[in-house]
């Protein structure tokens, strides 16, 4: 190509992207001649470069003049202005004729270049131009005519645009909706929390909520019953929502929900859901419960005794858990407690039967604890079988149970401890049938049994948390040949200490046996067995001291080894109104681990019976009645039940209803620490109704006609003045 050329063809911004020399096609010297033979005098001599430059903005057509030189604005390619009749005329076209060569293509038109001051057959490209953007720009070549453009790439390099080319319009980039729900994806800016689309096309801002499918599907991040739309009704047993007999995972709550039925791992109150689960055949049950860092509970019953229980597994704890293993065929239903109303994740998990564990209870296969030898456990594997002596609340949580096989009389020292923060109670039984078989048991956060010269036999080691929601433990026996006890040491060495007399006791010859059942168990303190002999009823008082300051306890008993027996237990001192003729064991604990134990014994004349304090004598409260009474001198005759327990003094009161009757209960403790009022039909210790407990204890009953009893227990170590108000009125 010609430099001339080149030059005009760059001189064409207006036409052209980029300034480029275009390879000339063959035989096409005619452009080339074409321009070259463009007679540039023809619109007058380029201006000198002091003269004025083209400025067409200049233009004075329609102005006077006197000479063509006064009409010129410089410019070549609007022709040469004259002066015609003393007024400023425009030019001709000075490109009009002869630019384009005989057979060029239609889109070659005639052009003209200004600073070249020079015309040239150019391209016109919008003739070529199909309005079309999609198919790319199409553009006029000088020897092909019109030729297609390439398709336009339209990808902005945007992961949150969707790019295409719309016909007519071009390139589009619209929001990411990939689903197609009118809705761009939350993570493109938009407000469609799933933008799947082989699940999100229901799932965006204003659709209603579903309420069982696992998904968040009005995207206001509440998922499922976590969303105030959805309000559960599987509130009672006769309600409860069914469960497939596999693997599932469900969102529940029980928001809006009552408390129906009490649990045996959860206190009263708070919300109750109910599911039930049919299972064809034995199957191993993983049940789990999730509801933020709350704590709750989840139980497993039979669905025909779905309302009263008992629970065959129950937990409690942030993400409560338990395993039923070998369930056989039947239906089953799954109770989730909430303390307050709040939405939960429910987990079951159904798999092939396994062997029961062996630990589970006593028999002749529970698992046997061998001398030395550290067993762990998990207690979400076992359920509620034995109910700890020494446990106040009832102890209805998971316990785990092993068996120790004495061929000799020894001497036994149990350990246990938890991954918890609080206790864990720890029993020595004969049997698992009632509390009666106890020989031991203890609170601690790691709790040691100690039994001096044990006979020979066959017993269980029983292990319960003190908070339902700890999950491990590890359990130890030592075992060792019996040895002889110091006097006063154990029952088999028990001191006889006169009426109104007094026995010292060097402490460092006493070890730990077991303790009482309000204090000194431990495993850390030590204690010492006095046997005293009443020939008639007296009011009996025992005090004891050590030469160190520590406290003391001091538990009286009917029979020494056994802790069941405990007639009554204190914080020293212990005075037992009214006791009856007979021989008994004093019990006493101490932290001291020196000096000397000074226990003085002192009795006289027996006391008034308390109103109330047994069974045959008590008080009727059948129109109601706000009664003033205190704990002190009364006995412990409640043995059964969730709020008995041992050493704890009682009351009675009568309820004889002709009609049936709405019962208001409050019991208030007027001294530091705790009441407890149970509610009994047929008998003080018929089947207990129900149970409370607290610095005041209340419950609201609506009673059939008949006898009805209530028992009044006070605290443990503390009893004293309490009040009881009863009100009887129309259901």
């Amino acid at each position: 190509m010609r430099p001339a050329l080149a030059r005009l063809a760059c001189a064409l911004v207006v036409l052209t992207a980029a300034c480029t020399v275009p390879m000339d096609p063959p035989d096409e010297g005619w452009r080339d001649a074409q321009i070259d033979a463009q007679p540039e005098a023809d619109a007058g001599p380029p201006p000198d470069d002091a003269a004025v430059a083209c400025d067409p903005e200049g233009s004075r057509i329609g102005e006077t003049c006197t000479a063509d030189d006064d009409c010129s604005d410089a410019c070549f390619c609007n022709g040469a202005e004259r002066c015609v009749e003393g007024v400023c005329a425009a030019g001709d076209d000075p490109c009009a004729d002869g630019v384009v060569p005989d057979g060029a293509p239609s889109c070659v038109v005639a052009g003209c270049v200004e600073s070249a001051r020079a015309c040239a057959a150019m391209p016109d490209h919008t003739q070529c131009d199909d309005g079309e953007p999609c198919n790319g720009a199409e553009t006029c070549s000088a020897s092909l005519g019109c030729v297609a453009g390439e398709e336009p790439s339209c990808d902005d390099d945007d992961s949150c645009t969707i790019d295409a080319c719309e016909a007519g319009v071009g390139c589009v980039h619209d929001p990411r909706d990939l689903d197609a729900d009118g809705h761009p994806d939350v993570r493109c800016g938009g407000d469609d929390c799933d933008d799947d689309p082989r699940t999100g096309a229901s799932t965006y801002p204003g659709v209603g909520e579903l309420c069982a499918n696992r998904r968040d599907d009005d995207c206001d991040g509440a998922l499922d019953f976590e969303d105030e739309d959805c309000v559960p009704s599987n509130d009672d047993c006769a309600t409860a929502e069914p469960l497939p007999p596999n693997d599932v995972t469900v969102s529940g709550s029980t928001r809006g929900l009552d408390g129906d039925l009490d649990l045996s791992c959860a206190p009263a109150g708070g919300a109750d859901a109910v599911y039930r689960i049919q299972l064809p055949a034995h199957t191993d049950l993983h049940v789990e419960a999730r509801s933020g860092n709350t704590t709750i509970s989840v139980a497993l019953r039979p669905l025909d005794e779905c309302i009263t229980g008992p629970d065959l597994r129950c937990s409690t704890r942030v993400g409560p858990s338990f395993v039923g293993r070998n369930l056989p065929p039947g239906d089953y239903a799954i109770i989730v407690r909430t303390p307050l109303p709040a939405p939960f994740t429910l987990v079951v998990d159904v798999e092939p039967p396994s062997a029961p564990a062996q630990n589970e209870t006593c028999s002749a296969t529970t698992d046997r604890l061998e001398s030395g030898v550290t067993v762990s456990g998990r207690f979400d594997e076992v359920g509620d079988d034995v109910q700890p002596a020494c446990r106040e609340d009832g102890g209805l949580v998971a316990d785990a149970v092993y068996r120790l096989r004495l061929d000799a009389p020894s001497d036994v020292v149990i350990s246990a401890s938890t991954d918890g923060l609080t206790g864990v109670y720890l029993s020595l039984v004969e049997g698992c049938d009632a509390l009666t078989d106890s020989i031991s048991c203890v609170v601690d956060r790691a709790a040691i049994v100690r039994r001096r010269a044990l006979p020979a036999g066959t017993y269980f080691v029983v292990v319960e948390p003190e908070d339902p929601t700890v999950i491990t433990y590890e359990l130890v026996a030592h075992v060792t040949p019996a040895a002889p006890a110091a006097p006063g040491d154990a029952c088999g060495s028990a001191i006889d200490v006169p009426v109104d007399g007094r026995v010292v006791i060097p402490v460092a010859s006493l070890l730990q046996d077991g303790g009482t059942s309000c204090g000194g168990a431990s495993g850390a303190e030590r204690d010492a067995v006095l046997r005293l002999t009443l020939t008639q009823r007296r009011d009996v008082t025992v005090t004891a001291t050590t030469t160190t300051g520590h406290a003391s306890y001091v538990a009286l008993r009917t029979e020494c080894d056994d802790t069941w027996s405990e007639l009554a237990c204190r914080a020293q001192p212990l005075t037992t109104e009214a006791l009856a003729a007979g021989t008994y064991a004093i019990v006493v604990t101490t932290a001291a681990t020196s000096g000397d134990l000074t226990i003085d014994v002192e009795t006289s004349a027996p006391s008034e019976s308390v109103p109330g304090d047994h069974c045959e004598d008590a008080v009727d409260v059948s129109a109601g009645a706000r009664i003033d009474a205190t704990f002190a001198g009364a006995a412990d005759d409640l043995r059964a039940g969730t709020c008995a327990s041992f050493g704890r003094p009682d009351a009675f009161y009568r309820l004889s209803l002709a009609t049936e009757r709405r019962v208001l209960v409050f019991a208030e403790s007027l001294v530091p620490g705790l009441v407890s009022v149970s509610l009994h039909t047929g008998g003080c210790a018929g089947p207990e109704l129900l149970c409370r407990t607290g610095t005041t204890a209340a419950f609201e009953r609506v009673l059939p006609a008949g006898e009805h009893y209530l028992a009044v227990e006070g605290d443990q170590t503390t009893p004293g003045a309490y009040r009881l108000r009863v009100f009887v009125e129309a259901p």
